[in-house]
């Protein structure tokens, strides 16, 4: 068991997912994971206010205060949602730094180069992959905030 998403990325060939008393196997990765999760948090979001029912939204006023609730909610909102988008282009251009790094980790010339040049890519790759784990707690963290704050 782990935290750190690289980490299991690197290790695991089989991702468990444990649900409302329920162990299945995951046929995707962490980032089919996390895409599901947001569809899902998309798809609660939407029912509930598909669901919400306000007994004055029959009259042309009650419509009007409606759509001015959720406005106000959207305008709450706006900057942690701006916030989460920013750190989602965060996690792709930092995992999109690891991958290019791993790649000429990967290649063998790399090797018969200066050690310096080597030792640069190996903490430049840590670095980023710090920062990486460092930016998906953060983008979990505000996810939640939002919704709970919708």
């Amino acid at each position: 068991v782990s935290h750190d998403a690289h980490l299991v990325d690197l290790v695991a060939d089989r991702l468990w997912l444990v649900d409302d008393g329920k162990c299945t196997a995951y046929d995707g990765d962490l980032s089919d994971y996390r895409a599901m999760l947001t569809d899902e948090r998309r798809a609660r979001r939407r029912q509930s206010r598909d669901t919400a029912e306000a007994p004055t939204e029959s009259s042309a006023a009650g419509r009007k205060q409606a759509r001015r609730d959720r406005a106000e909610q959207r305008a709450a909102t706006a900057d942690l949602r701006k916030e989460v988008r920013d750190h989602e282009k965060k996690i792709e251009k930092l995992a999109a730094e690891r991958d290019a790094i791993e790649r000429r980790l990967a290649d063998p010339e790399v090797y018969q180069g200066p050690t310096s040049k080597l030792m640069e890519l190996q903490l430049r790759h840590g670095e980023v992959k710090a920062e990486l784990v460092k930016t998906e707690d953060a983008w979990l963290l505000l996810s939640e905030r939002l919704d709970a704050a919708q």
